[in-house]
């Protein structure tokens, strides 16, 4: 996925903890009464399209990645790595959606690939990772 991908680019240098939002939100059923039905309605409609996938992997690859994005202190500084594509948009709107719903006081930060870059964050080199992106406050 992006994430995963894009994770692998890091320099080992970078302090904090890295979390990857691994999801394709913009795909399937996301109803539910609760975060824990959404992600149980999430879970069969991966394992049910997705070959390969099964409940237990997405419990174990993406649900635990979501809860990290849960336990974040207060007071944290977040750096949220999206792309402008439809994909990787709707995720960081549900990635927002849990950091409000946590209703913790953060410092978030969007990042973003320059608008020159035509294949966004995937073909960019380690070294040039970071000489293009757009870094923006949220607030």
């Amino acid at each position: 996925m992006n994430g995963d991908s894009l994770r692998e680019q890091f320099p080992k240098s970078i302090q904090g903890k890295i979390i990857v939002a691994r999801e394709c939100m913009v795909d399937g059923d996301v109803t539910g009464s609760s975060l824990n039905e959404v992600f149980e309605t999430r879970a069969q409609f991966m394992a049910s399209n997705y070959y390969g996938c099964t409940i237990q992997e997405y419990h174990d690859k993406a649900i635990i990645e979501f809860e990290k994005i849960l336990q974040i202190e207060a007071g944290s500084d977040i750096n949220l790595w999206f792309e402008d594509d439809l994909f990787c948009q709707v995720n960081f709107w549900f990635v927002l959606h849990l950091l409000i719903e946590s209703n913790k006081a953060n410092s978030l930060f969007l990042i973003r690939p320059l608008s020159h870059s035509p294949y966004s964050f995937g073909d960019l080199q380690v070294k040039r990772l970071f000489d293009n992106i757009q870094n923006s406050n949220i607030e």
